[in-house]
């Protein structure tokens, strides 16, 4: 048991980031396949790809946590808005287009909307 506890630990950041890039990519696919490439569907392209690799960045990482599950939500949104941060900045330094802001928001707005219910749990409903 305390082998099993010690290796959901160490893969969860692996497994979080594993699971986030295969939503992503599928996101992107599937959405290309049925939107065209158009700047409209470029723009929904981005955002629902972004939106999808937070959400299931945090999803992930609360799944295969053993336990503290409303603190592991609080450190992969930490996490995720870091990532975000640097992303804007890195843009705004270097010019970086529209849809690195687009797909920078979404992935925040992705991970707070998981964490968030999470995080805000009440009481009896955290030791559930």
């Amino acid at each position: 048991m305390l082998k099993s506890k010690f290796m959901r630990w160490l893969l969860l950041l692996p497994a979080a980031f594993a699971a986030a890039f295969v939503a992503q990519r599928l996101t992107k696919f599937i959405s290309a396949w049925q939107m065209g490439h158009g700047v409209l569907g470029t723009l929904l392209i981005e955002l629902g790809s972004g939106a999808m690799l937070g959400a299931v960045f945090v999803l992930a990482g609360v799944a295969m946590a053993p336990s503290h599950r409303r603190q592991v939500a609080m450190a992969l949104f930490t996490i995720v808005a870091i990532v975000f941060g640097i992303t804007v900045f890195t843009a705004l330094l270097f010019e970086g287009e529209l849809w690195v802001y687009a797909n920078g928001t979404a992935m925040l707005g992705g991970a707070l909307l998981v964490a968030y219910p999470r995080i805000s749990a009440s009481g009896a409903s955290r030791r559930a």
